[in-house]
């Protein structure tokens, strides 16, 4: 116990609360003494957590034990053996990966719990899933096919032990790391900042937001919505429960989910949203919408809806200004991935950002977008 607290506590510094580790592991043996009893049924523990016949996990399962070993082991040649089980893991999860059968899954999974959910703009999501799914699943599978690249990116082989050579760096690339993601900024300030011609003090983004906000709010607070959203509460809560309490969890649930849901509901309204989505810069901006009556709001829309198409599609066409937003977009969302798994989050972004920009530039062209969304 007093070996495994020490190297436990010299892990905490890789995390991002390290001091409430610290505190968590010298209780190490307080919890273990609690938790014995019902570890004495190992397997019957982890068939309730879904960790047992479930093949899928198998392979993620792996990668998790890979870092444990990295960290706890010190036997003479073993960082070679985790090396060699990263690559074969990555080659595992690249089959998951190029599974038919597993892309459909998660093609359903994203149109029946996203999708369904947006009202008259299902169409719409169903569309751009299909559009956007297959060139995810394809860069996903260009990065695990070169298993050691992955597994020198999860810091689970070094250069040296697979053969690479350590990537030059180009003046483009200091370059943007010294810009950092302000093209992402003054992308987001100018298209928050389009206002409608005949009307300045109105912008587009929050005329935009108000009104996709305000159907879908109409679209979850129907008797339909209210029953799907307490369905996923449901399916989502009762399960981590033990077993004992599946059945109190959607008798208690089913009984006053309905209720928590519908309340929750209509404590959000779209100003609320729109400003903390930065569509609308204040509530003052907001008010100027909230005047429009609704004759003047589905003129407007329209306007709006392709201004903010033009916009995008001159921003992403220009060579300069595309590499920018493929850095400051690789930049922000890689950032709040965990420090271990930022050099993989960024190669699959840098691969994936490009085309998934493409797409978008293809869609908006196509001058189809307002009619899709039932803007014009």
């Amino acid at each position: 116990m007093a070996t495994l607290k020490e190297l436990l506590t010299l892990m905490c510094h890789e995390t991002s609360y390290e001091q409430e580790c610290r505190v968590f592991v010298s209780k190490l043996d307080l919890f273990i003494d609690k938790l014995l009893p019902y570890l004495k049924d190992a397997e019957g523990i982890c068939r309730r957590f879904r960790m047992c016949s479930n093949s899928k996990l198998d392979q993620f399962h792996r990668v998790g034990l890979l870092f444990a070993n990295k960290y706890l082991t010190a036997v003479d040649g073993a960082h070679d053996l985790i090396c060699e089980e990263c690559q074969f893991a990555a080659h595992e999860l690249q089959q998951v990966i190029d599974d038919r059968e597993t892309q459909q899954e998660v093609r359903t999974f994203v149109s029946k719990n996203i999708c369904t959910r947006l009202g008259q703009y299902r169409g719409s999501c169903d569309i751009v899933v299909d559009d956007f799914l297959p060139d995810l699943f394809q860069e996903l599978h260009n990065m695990l096919q070169n298993s050691k690249q992955f597994c020198v990116d999860l810091k689970l082989c070094s250069r040296q032990q697979v053969g690479l050579t350590s990537p030059k760096r180009t003046i483009e690339d200091i370059k943007h790391s010294l810009v950092g993601p302000s093209r992402l900024v003054s992308f987001s300030k100018k298209l928050n900042s389009l206002s409608i011609n005949s009307h300045p003090e109105i912008l587009m983004s929050c005329l935009e937001c108000k009104i996709t906000i305000d159907a879908l709010l109409i679209e979850l607070r129907t008797e339909e919505g209210i029953k799907n959203l307490t369905t996923d509460i449901v399916d989502f809560a009762c399960p981590i429960l033990p077993e004992s309490f599946n059945d109190s969890c959607h008798d208690f649930l089913g009984m006053y989910g309905p209720t928590v849901v519908n309340m929750t509901l209509y404590q959000f309204t779209s100003e609320q949203i729109c400003v903390a989505l930065h569509s609308c810069e204040s509530t003052s901006a907001f008010a100027a919408v909230q005047k429009l009556t609704y004759t003047e709001r589905s003129q407007y829309v329209c306007e709006a809806c392709e201004g903010i198409s033009k916009f995008v599609e001159a921003e992403i066409t220009d060579p300069i200004i595309n590499k920018e937003l493929v850095h400051g977009l690789t930049s922000a969302v890689c950032s709040h991935v965990p420090k271990s798994a930022y050099n993989v989050c960024t190669n699959l972004a840098k691969g994936y950002i490009p085309l998934a920009l493409i797409k978008l530039e293809q869609i908006i062209g196509s001058g189809k977008v307002c009619k899709n969304v039932h803007a014009c």
